[in-house]
Protein backbone atom coordinates (compact mmCIF):
# COMPACT_ATOMS: atom_id res chain seq x y z
CA UNK A 1 0.00 0.00 0.00
CA UNK A 2 1.28 3.20 -1.06
CA UNK A 3 1.84 6.44 1.33
CA UNK A 4 -1.35 8.01 -0.89
CA UNK A 5 -3.39 5.20 -0.16
CA UNK A 6 -2.90 4.67 3.39
CA UNK A 7 -3.73 8.37 3.38
CA UNK A 8 -6.74 8.17 1.49
CA UNK A 9 -7.50 5.26 3.93
CA UNK A 10 -6.96 7.09 7.31
CA UNK A 11 -8.69 10.61 6.04
CA UNK A 12 -11.96 8.83 4.24
CA UNK A 13 -13.29 7.80 7.96
CA UNK A 14 -12.21 10.84 9.53
CA UNK A 15 -14.41 13.23 7.22
CA UNK A 16 -17.21 10.38 7.71
CA UNK A 17 -17.03 11.11 11.13
CA UNK A 18 -16.64 15.01 11.09
CA UNK A 19 -19.91 14.74 8.22
CA UNK A 20 -21.83 12.84 10.60
CA UNK A 21 -21.31 14.93 13.63
CA UNK A 22 -21.97 18.13 11.87
CA UNK A 23 -25.27 16.73 10.79
CA UNK A 24 -26.38 15.08 13.91
CA UNK A 25 -25.80 18.57 16.03
CA UNK A 26 -26.55 21.38 13.73
CA UNK A 27 -28.97 19.84 10.68
CA UNK A 28 -30.67 16.79 13.12
CA UNK A 29 -31.62 19.23 16.21
CA UNK A 30 -33.81 18.79 18.92
CA UNK A 31 -37.33 18.32 19.24
CA UNK A 32 -36.81 21.23 21.58
CA UNK A 33 -36.00 23.48 19.18
CA UNK A 34 -39.84 23.62 18.40
CA UNK A 35 -42.06 26.43 19.61
CA UNK A 36 -44.06 24.44 22.04
CA UNK A 37 -40.59 23.29 23.78
CA UNK A 38 -39.28 26.82 24.39
CA UNK A 39 -42.62 27.47 26.25
CA UNK A 40 -40.36 24.99 29.20
CA UNK A 41 -37.50 27.58 28.78
CA UNK A 42 -39.49 29.82 30.81
CA UNK A 43 -38.77 30.47 34.30
CA UNK A 44 -41.39 28.45 36.50
CA UNK A 45 -44.31 31.08 37.33
CA UNK A 46 -42.95 34.14 35.49
CA UNK A 47 -45.96 34.08 32.88
CA UNK A 48 -49.13 35.95 33.89
CA UNK A 49 -50.99 35.56 30.31
CA UNK A 50 -50.79 32.77 28.16
CA UNK A 51 -52.31 32.52 24.85
CA UNK A 52 -53.04 29.26 23.30
CA UNK A 53 -54.13 28.75 18.89
CA UNK A 54 -52.75 27.96 15.61
CA UNK A 55 -50.63 30.18 13.09
CA UNK A 56 -52.80 32.94 13.34
CA UNK A 57 -52.24 33.63 17.46
CA UNK A 58 -48.64 33.07 16.60
CA UNK A 59 -48.97 35.98 13.75
CA UNK A 60 -51.44 38.23 15.36
CA UNK A 61 -50.09 38.71 19.36
CA UNK A 62 -46.51 39.79 19.93
CA UNK A 63 -45.52 39.02 23.59
CA UNK A 64 -42.32 41.49 23.72
CA UNK A 65 -44.46 44.58 22.87
CA UNK A 66 -47.27 43.74 25.49
CA UNK A 67 -44.23 43.75 27.83
CA UNK A 68 -42.41 47.12 27.08
CA UNK A 69 -45.64 48.72 26.43
CA UNK A 70 -48.19 47.06 29.09
CA UNK A 71 -45.88 45.71 31.66
CA UNK A 72 -46.72 42.31 31.85
CA UNK A 73 -45.06 38.94 30.72
CA UNK A 74 -46.91 36.69 28.14
CA UNK A 75 -46.33 34.01 25.79
CA UNK A 76 -47.84 32.14 23.04
CA UNK A 77 -48.13 28.45 22.52
CA UNK A 78 -49.19 27.76 19.46
CA UNK A 79 -47.98 25.61 16.12
CA UNK A 80 -49.52 26.18 12.47
CA UNK A 81 -51.69 24.70 13.10
CA UNK A 82 -52.37 23.28 16.31
CA UNK A 83 -55.05 20.73 17.15
CA UNK A 84 -57.99 20.78 19.76
CA UNK A 85 -56.41 17.93 21.92
CA UNK A 86 -53.55 20.00 22.26
CA UNK A 87 -55.16 22.97 23.49
CA UNK A 88 -56.07 20.13 26.11
CA UNK A 89 -52.57 19.20 26.98
CA UNK A 90 -51.52 22.71 27.46
CA UNK A 91 -53.65 24.11 29.64
CA UNK A 92 -52.83 21.37 32.41
CA UNK A 93 -48.94 22.21 31.08
CA UNK A 94 -49.38 25.65 31.49
CA UNK A 95 -51.00 25.36 34.96
CA UNK A 96 -48.44 22.67 35.81
CA UNK A 97 -45.47 24.70 35.04
CA UNK A 98 -46.67 28.48 35.21
CA UNK A 99 -49.10 30.58 37.67
CA UNK A 100 -51.10 32.86 34.97
CA UNK A 101 -53.79 34.97 35.89
CA UNK A 102 -55.34 35.12 32.23
CA UNK A 103 -55.50 32.42 29.61
CA UNK A 104 -56.56 33.02 26.35
CA UNK A 105 -57.93 29.91 23.95
CA UNK A 106 -58.06 30.76 20.06
CA UNK A 107 -61.00 28.14 19.54
CA UNK A 108 -61.04 28.65 15.35
CA UNK A 109 -59.79 25.03 15.43
CA UNK A 110 -63.13 23.35 16.46
CA UNK A 111 -64.61 24.93 13.11
CA UNK A 112 -62.81 22.37 11.33
CA UNK A 113 -60.17 20.22 13.15
CA UNK A 114 -61.12 16.48 13.57
CA UNK A 115 -60.34 13.77 16.13
CA UNK A 116 -58.95 11.30 13.63
CA UNK A 117 -56.24 13.74 12.93
CA UNK A 118 -54.89 14.69 16.69
CA UNK A 119 -52.14 12.17 17.02
CA UNK A 120 -49.57 13.93 14.49
CA UNK A 121 -49.91 17.20 16.23
CA UNK A 122 -50.31 14.99 19.83
CA UNK A 123 -46.83 13.84 18.86
CA UNK A 124 -45.31 16.98 17.68
CA UNK A 125 -46.27 18.48 21.30
CA UNK A 126 -45.49 15.80 23.77
CA UNK A 127 -42.38 15.35 21.91
CA UNK A 128 -41.12 18.94 22.59
CA UNK A 129 -41.54 18.33 26.14
CA UNK A 130 -38.22 18.23 28.42
CA UNK A 131 -38.09 14.81 29.73
CA UNK A 132 -40.15 14.74 33.21
CA UNK A 133 -42.52 12.57 34.78
CA UNK A 134 -45.35 14.82 33.10
CA UNK A 135 -44.29 13.31 29.36
CA UNK A 136 -43.93 10.29 30.45
CA UNK A 137 -47.68 10.01 31.40
CA UNK A 138 -48.92 11.38 28.42
CA UNK A 139 -47.08 9.46 26.67
CA UNK A 140 -48.56 6.68 28.11
CA UNK A 141 -52.11 8.14 27.88
CA UNK A 142 -51.46 8.23 24.42
CA UNK A 143 -49.37 5.27 22.99
CA UNK A 144 -46.75 7.38 22.56
CA UNK A 145 -43.15 5.92 22.02
CA UNK A 146 -40.11 8.19 22.62
CA UNK A 147 -38.29 5.52 20.39
CA UNK A 148 -37.53 8.11 17.84
CA UNK A 149 -35.80 11.48 19.44
CA UNK A 150 -33.15 9.00 20.76
CA UNK A 151 -29.54 7.94 19.45
CA UNK A 152 -27.75 9.00 16.30
CA UNK A 153 -29.68 12.05 14.54
CA UNK A 154 -31.72 12.76 17.53
CA UNK A 155 -35.27 14.88 16.64
CA UNK A 156 -34.99 13.92 12.64
CA UNK A 157 -38.93 13.47 12.77
CA UNK A 158 -39.28 17.21 12.63
CA UNK A 159 -38.21 17.30 8.99
CA UNK A 160 -41.80 16.52 8.46
CA UNK A 161 -42.82 19.42 10.23
CA UNK A 162 -42.74 23.04 8.59
CA UNK A 163 -42.08 24.30 11.85
CA UNK A 164 -38.47 22.73 12.08
CA UNK A 165 -37.30 24.33 8.64
CA UNK A 166 -39.27 28.01 9.79
CA UNK A 167 -37.31 27.60 13.42
CA UNK A 168 -33.78 26.37 11.98
CA UNK A 169 -33.71 29.48 9.65
CA UNK A 170 -35.40 31.75 12.00
CA UNK A 171 -33.51 32.69 15.58
CA UNK A 172 -37.00 33.48 16.60
CA UNK A 173 -37.31 31.48 19.82
CA UNK A 174 -34.68 33.32 21.49
CA UNK A 175 -36.80 36.75 21.45
CA UNK A 176 -40.10 36.10 20.20
CA UNK A 177 -41.82 34.25 22.77
CA UNK A 178 -43.77 32.99 20.37
CA UNK A 179 -44.67 35.24 18.04
CA UNK A 180 -43.84 35.22 13.99
CA UNK A 181 -44.29 38.59 12.13
CA UNK A 182 -45.22 39.22 8.34
CA UNK A 183 -44.24 41.88 6.59
CA UNK A 184 -46.69 42.32 3.43
CA UNK A 185 -50.27 43.02 3.21
CA UNK A 186 -52.84 41.90 0.97
CA UNK A 187 -55.91 44.21 0.61
CA UNK A 188 -59.42 41.99 1.62
CA UNK A 189 -62.32 42.72 0.45
CA UNK A 190 -64.76 42.13 3.24
CA UNK A 191 -68.33 40.91 2.76
CA UNK A 192 -72.02 42.17 3.40
CA UNK A 193 -72.46 39.53 6.83
CA UNK A 194 -75.50 38.47 8.04
CA UNK A 195 -76.43 39.61 11.18
CA UNK A 196 -77.26 37.85 14.50
CA UNK A 197 -76.89 34.23 11.86
CA UNK A 198 -74.83 31.26 13.17
CA UNK A 199 -74.18 27.73 12.45
CA UNK A 200 -73.52 24.40 14.67
CA UNK A 201 -69.99 23.23 15.10
CA UNK A 202 -69.11 19.96 13.44
CA UNK A 203 -69.68 16.95 15.63
CA UNK A 204 -66.01 16.75 16.67
CA UNK A 205 -65.64 20.56 17.77
CA UNK A 206 -68.56 20.13 20.23
CA UNK A 207 -66.97 17.25 21.86
CA UNK A 208 -63.80 19.16 21.99
CA UNK A 209 -65.66 21.86 23.21
CA UNK A 210 -67.20 20.55 26.20
CA UNK A 211 -63.85 18.79 26.84
CA UNK A 212 -61.66 22.10 26.97
CA UNK A 213 -64.67 23.53 29.00
CA UNK A 214 -64.16 20.63 31.44
CA UNK A 215 -60.62 21.23 32.07
CA UNK A 216 -60.66 25.26 32.38
CA UNK A 217 -63.47 23.87 35.69
CA UNK A 218 -60.16 22.73 37.20
CA UNK A 219 -58.34 25.74 37.64
CA UNK A 220 -61.20 28.23 39.24
CA UNK A 221 -57.82 31.07 39.97
CA UNK A 222 -57.09 31.37 36.54
CA UNK A 223 -59.89 33.86 33.93
CA UNK A 224 -60.06 31.98 30.60
CA UNK A 225 -60.71 34.06 27.62
CA UNK A 226 -62.37 32.17 24.76
CA UNK A 227 -62.20 33.91 21.12
CA UNK A 228 -60.90 33.82 17.42
CA UNK A 229 -58.25 36.44 16.09
CA UNK A 230 -59.66 39.13 14.18
CA UNK A 231 -59.99 39.08 10.86
CA UNK A 232 -62.38 40.35 8.01
CA UNK A 233 -64.89 38.28 6.27
CA UNK A 234 -65.15 37.27 3.27
CA UNK A 235 -67.50 34.25 1.15
CA UNK A 236 -64.27 32.18 1.90
CA UNK A 237 -63.60 32.57 5.77
CA UNK A 238 -67.43 33.78 7.12
CA UNK A 239 -68.55 29.86 8.19
CA UNK A 240 -66.19 29.86 10.96
CA UNK A 241 -67.03 33.07 12.48
CA UNK A 242 -70.99 31.85 12.06
CA UNK A 243 -70.23 28.54 13.59
CA UNK A 244 -68.21 30.16 16.80
CA UNK A 245 -71.31 32.19 17.21
CA UNK A 246 -72.95 29.65 18.11
CA UNK A 247 -70.61 28.25 20.86
CA UNK A 248 -70.96 31.63 22.48
CA UNK A 249 -74.31 31.01 24.98
CA UNK A 250 -72.30 27.30 26.09
CA UNK A 251 -68.77 29.48 26.99
CA UNK A 252 -70.77 32.56 28.50
CA UNK A 253 -72.68 30.10 30.50
CA UNK A 254 -69.75 28.82 31.80
CA UNK A 255 -68.82 31.57 33.36
CA UNK A 256 -66.37 32.92 31.03
CA UNK A 257 -65.58 35.61 28.58
CA UNK A 258 -66.06 35.10 24.65
CA UNK A 259 -65.05 37.23 22.33
CA UNK A 260 -66.07 37.90 18.96
CA UNK A 261 -63.07 40.48 17.81
CA UNK A 262 -65.20 40.38 14.27
CA UNK A 263 -67.46 42.81 15.53
CA UNK A 264 -64.95 45.30 17.23
CA UNK A 265 -62.54 45.26 14.25
CA UNK A 266 -63.07 49.45 13.91
CA UNK A 267 -61.89 49.52 18.06
CA UNK A 268 -58.85 47.29 17.29
CA UNK A 269 -58.05 49.62 14.31
CA UNK A 270 -57.54 47.34 11.87
CA UNK A 271 -57.53 48.50 8.16
CA UNK A 272 -58.63 45.61 5.19
CA UNK A 273 -55.79 47.51 2.98
CA UNK A 274 -52.60 47.57 5.50
CA UNK A 275 -52.99 44.74 8.47
CA UNK A 276 -53.47 41.52 7.29
CA UNK A 277 -50.99 39.16 5.52
CA UNK A 278 -54.16 37.03 4.09
CA UNK A 279 -57.88 35.89 4.69
CA UNK A 280 -56.94 34.83 8.02
CA UNK A 281 -53.65 36.23 9.43
CA UNK A 282 -52.83 39.47 10.69
CA UNK A 283 -49.46 41.09 8.96
CA UNK A 284 -46.62 42.73 11.56
CA UNK A 285 -48.88 45.73 11.13
CA UNK A 286 -52.13 44.18 12.58
CA UNK A 287 -51.08 42.11 15.41
CA UNK A 288 -49.24 45.79 16.52
CA UNK A 289 -52.76 46.64 16.79
CA UNK A 290 -54.25 43.49 18.28
CA UNK A 291 -51.75 43.12 20.77
CA UNK A 292 -52.47 47.01 22.43
CA UNK A 293 -56.30 46.48 22.17
CA UNK A 294 -56.13 42.84 23.53
CA UNK A 295 -53.40 44.15 26.33
CA UNK A 296 -55.57 47.40 27.37
CA UNK A 297 -58.68 44.91 27.74
CA UNK A 298 -56.99 42.64 30.31
CA UNK A 299 -55.35 44.97 31.97
CA UNK A 300 -59.12 46.87 32.50
CA UNK A 301 -61.03 43.79 32.93
CA UNK A 302 -58.28 41.59 34.74
CA UNK A 303 -55.61 44.30 36.85
CA UNK A 304 -52.88 42.75 34.48
CA UNK A 305 -50.37 45.39 33.67
CA UNK A 306 -47.39 46.82 35.57
CA UNK A 307 -46.68 44.19 37.64
CA UNK A 308 -43.47 43.66 39.91
CA UNK A 309 -41.12 40.70 38.94
CA UNK A 310 -38.00 39.99 39.81
CA UNK A 311 -34.96 41.04 38.11
CA UNK A 312 -34.32 37.99 35.87
CA UNK A 313 -37.86 38.15 34.30
CA UNK A 314 -37.27 41.72 33.75
CA UNK A 315 -33.95 40.91 32.33
CA UNK A 316 -35.40 38.11 30.60
CA UNK A 317 -38.58 40.22 28.83
CA UNK A 318 -36.10 43.14 28.73
CA UNK A 319 -33.87 41.56 26.41
CA UNK A 320 -36.55 39.78 24.08
CA UNK A 321 -38.02 43.44 23.58
CA UNK A 322 -34.51 44.23 22.57
CA UNK A 323 -33.86 41.42 20.27
CA UNK A 324 -37.41 42.19 19.11
CA UNK A 325 -36.43 45.70 17.86
CA UNK A 326 -33.80 44.43 16.05
CA UNK A 327 -35.55 41.89 14.26
CA UNK A 328 -38.66 43.46 13.17
CA UNK A 329 -37.39 46.81 12.19
CA UNK A 330 -37.39 45.60 8.20
CA UNK A 331 -41.18 44.10 8.78
CA UNK A 332 -42.38 48.08 9.78
CA UNK A 333 -40.52 49.47 6.58
CA UNK A 334 -42.27 47.73 4.30
CA UNK A 335 -45.80 47.99 5.81
CA UNK A 336 -45.11 51.91 5.92
CA UNK A 337 -45.37 51.52 9.98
Amino acid sequence: MTKKDIIKFITFPLLLVVVVFLVSHFLFVSRNLMSYGKFYEERKDSIDVVLIGNSTVMNGFIPPLAWKEFGYTSYSICNAPTHPEVIKIAIDEIMRTQSPKVIYVDINGLTYQKKIDAENFVRSYIGSMPDCDAKKELELLYGISNEGDSGLFKGHNNFRQKEFWRLSLDKGPSWNKGYTPKRTAQIITPMDTISGYSLPLPQDGQEYLTEILDICDKYTDVDFVFGKTPRFLTDENAYATYMLRSVQPIIEACGYRFIDFYEILDEIGLENTRDMFDLEHMNHSGATKFTRYFSEFIKLEYGIGDMNYSNDIKRNYNNAYERFRKEVYKYEKALGM
